[in-house]
């Protein structure tokens, strides 16, 4: 029983760091987006999501890495969509 409580939470985690993800790429600066980008570990190994935690305080990594892990596809077409509508894809911007 603790089991699928403990999936049952987990989810709900998900679900409030979709929201609360959400909510901070809207509202957060260029850089922001810029240096969540620059965290994005290129593969899933231990020194890779070492840089999340020395950019972000450890709230904000432990989120930010829960959805890498869990809600991968979100978290890039989110930024996908923001760093469009912000027109930060331009290589001349800086």
């Amino acid at each position: 029983m603790n089991d699928i409580r403990s999936i049952e939470q987990l989810f709900n985690e998900v679900d409030d760091n979709k929201k609360w993800f959400k909510d901070l790429i809207t509202n957060c600066t260029d850089e922001t987006i810029l240096q969540i980008v620059d965290a994005l570990p290129k593969r899933k190994g231990k020194r890779e999501f070492l840089k999340v935690y020395q950019i972000f305080d450890k709230n904000t990594a432990d989120k930010i890495t829960n959805l890498i892990f869990l809600e991968s596809k979100f978290l890039v077409n989110t930024l996908k969509s923001e760093i469009y509508q912000r027109n930060l894809n331009k290589e001349d911007q800086k």
